[in-house]
């Protein structure tokens, strides 16, 4: 029995030691960059123009390559697939596809990928695009109104992170250009690695956002909760649940339109469907 306990304790200890795994505690030196692209790919700004259509404006950091097959798919889908002409912010994301000449994968990602959970895994095909829509009413352009997106790029399928984190640069962005970016973008390059299974702290624009990344062992070891309060208190900071399995909010979309569903559930009855349809669209 002694020795079972022994064998037991071995294996508690090696799996704290995998969970907390760091790519970068062998090697000091991290180049410029390197931890910025293990959480984000890049940041692009898409302009809507009447004349040229969807067009990308900008690409930061600006020696990210993006094939044209990419940043076609990504002004594609920059734009909100239903613009009921509310004026204001839209946030969404999508899933792209990317071209296959890749340089090979990130170490962190595939260390990433052996210790999170299977539904927040890395699809080394596959980009995840977190869009930052912004539509008003501009008098000087011929279209009548200002539509821009800020798009984040990442492998990371953390919807809730990304979204909280966009929500925070694209504003910036719009009421001060391009430096927000180039600050935020500066922060994010001093984050650590994203190793599921232990609290990670985030500087963000003056913030400090505090995650736990669900790992296959979370259980055994310790609950989110557990994790955050052991962490040294942190002058200001906002917690940011990352759920085991992504959640899709497919009902937000129809927010602009709720003050109509009395309409539309009369028109519905009256089989005018057609027109609820059209007023949806």
């Amino acid at each position: 029995m002694e020795t079972e306990d022994i064998n037991d304790s071995s294996v508690t200890e090696k799996t704290i030691q995998t969970l907390t795994y760091h790519p970068n505690a062998n090697n000091v030196s991290v180049l410029p960059w390197d931890r910025f692209s293990q959480w984000v790919y890049c940041i692009c700004v898409v302009t809507f123009d009447l004349e040229l259509g969807q067009a990308m404006e900008m690409i930061y950091p600006a020696h990210v390559k993006l094939t044209e097959k990419e940043k076609s798919s990504i002004c594609y889908m920059a734009f909100p697939d239903s613009n009921s002409g509310c004026m204001g912010n839209t946030q969404f994301h999508f899933r792209m596809r990317q071209c296959p000449a890749r340089k090979p994968n990130i170490s962190a990602h595939e260390e990433y990928n052996k210790h999170c959970l299977v539904p927040l895994q890395i699809d080394f095909s596959h980009f995840f695009g977190f869009v930052y829509f912004r539509q008003v009413k501009d008098k000087t352009i011929p279209r009548g109104y200002f539509q821009k997106s800020m798009v984040l790029l990442t492998k990371l399928p953390l919807i809730a992170l990304f979204t909280e984190v966009l929500g925070r640069i694209a504003p910036s962005f719009f009421s001060a250009g391009e430096p927000s970016i180039e600050s935020a973008c500066h922060d994010i390059d001093q984050w650590p690695s994203p190793v599921p299974g232990v609290p990670l702290s985030l500087p963000l624009m003056g913030n400090v956002l505090q995650i736990h990344i669900p790992s296959r062992l979370d259980n055994s070891i310790t609950s989110p909760e557990e994790a955050f309060q052991e962490q040294t208190p942190i002058t200001f900071y906002e917690k940011i649940n990352i759920p085991s399995n992504p959640e899709i909010d497919v009902f937000r979309c129809f927010l602009p339109i709720l003050s109509h569903i009395q309409l539309l559930w009369e028109l519905v009855i009256t089989s005018e469907h057609d027109l609820a349809t059209s007023l949806l669209l």
